[in-house]
């Protein structure tokens, strides 16, 4: 590479290529041992527009500062110089702040010629194979890359090693209320929380199901019995929206005689009561409403 970067104080020229050291790891030599590995000032470095990850956790960089300052960076930023001598980092945006935080001037860096849709390509990649992006911004860049450059769904799913149903499924995370995805963005709730909400059939009934869940502290599985519970009972209210006001009306006086939840099903010629109760002692309640003490539990 022949150019020279330049800035206000500084000038870069390309030097001569390093080997890897001990710093680094055996997997990052097996990964990089074809690449020349350039020590560049913090300063000359710039952040990608499009990174995938928009947001930082403070802690988070001063733990991996603090890691830096004992063992160093153990792999290098990946870097593109730009037309107008901007040198880009392409993957190791949050290696590179830490690097500030724990003092170093120079960072370890592989410099490559990339068009702008294999820049975020190839940070998207970076992210996905370390596991760093959250699922709000693994899904927003999957919709970058669908919007900007015109892949399919079945392109994207080759390029970036993944399953077409994968790639569906986490772009549809971005259907759900901003409440939501600022919860699984901060990872109050999981990917698996957040595919259950997806199968709600409104916003309305997303953000209850949120809401308990948060308050519950719910798994996975249970997010899913209660989203099956919550679209059964919009059913049966649907249900009993159907039926006359005369079996309405019926209906009503018996939640309020019985003081539990009811349900009458059918029309004036045919039809069933559901009666629910939740504890023996709300089954004994209910009979003695019904029927007195002819059938009470404990006199059985």
């Amino acid at each position: 590479m022949n150019q020279n970067i330049t800035n206000d104080t500084q000038t870069y020229e390309p030097p001569k290529p390093v080997t890897i050291n001990h710093k680094y790891s055996e997997d990052s030599k097996n990964y990089y041992q074809n690449q020349i590995v350039e020590y560049l000032s913090v300063n000359l470095l710039t952040p990608l527009e499009k990174q995938p990850r928009y947001s930082f956790n403070q802690e988070g960089l001063e733990d991996l500062a603090q890691s830096i300052r004992t063992f160093g960076i153990l792999q290098p930023i990946i870097v593109s110089l730009e037309n107008n001598n901007q040198i880009k980092i392409i993957a190791g945006e949050r290696r590179w702040r830490a690097a500030q935080i724990a003092g170093l001037d120079k960072v370890p860096c592989i410099i490559r010629e990339l068009h702008d849709h294999s820049q975020l390509e190839l940070a998207l990649i970076e992210n996905i194979q370390r596991e760093s992006l959250s699922p709000v911004e693994e899904a927003k860049s999957f919709k970058q890359l669908l919007d900007d450059h015109n892949y399919s769904q079945d392109d994207l799913a080759s390029r970036l090693g993944k399953s077409r149903t994968s790639i569906t499924n986490t772009i549809r995370l971005l259907s759900l209320p901003e409440k939501i995805l600022n919860d699984l963005h901060s990872r109050v709730v999981s990917a698996g929380h957040a595919r259950a909400l997806c199968s709600c059939e409104n916003e309305k009934l997303q953000l209850k199901a949120h809401s308990i869940i948060v308050k519950k502290k719910l798994s996975v599985r249970q997010t899913e019995e209660l989203v099956k519970t919550i679209k059964l009972e919009k059913t049966q209210k649907a249900l009993i929206d159907s039926i006359s006001p005369d079996l309405r009306y019926i209906c009503d006086q018996y939640k309020g005689h019985l003081g539990t939840k009811v349900k009458i099903t059918g029309d004036t010629n045919k039809g069933k009561i559901e009666i629910s109760y939740y504890t023996l002692d709300d089954l004994e309640r209910i009979s003695e409403l019904i029927l007195g003490n002819v059938i009470s539990p404990k006199n059985k």
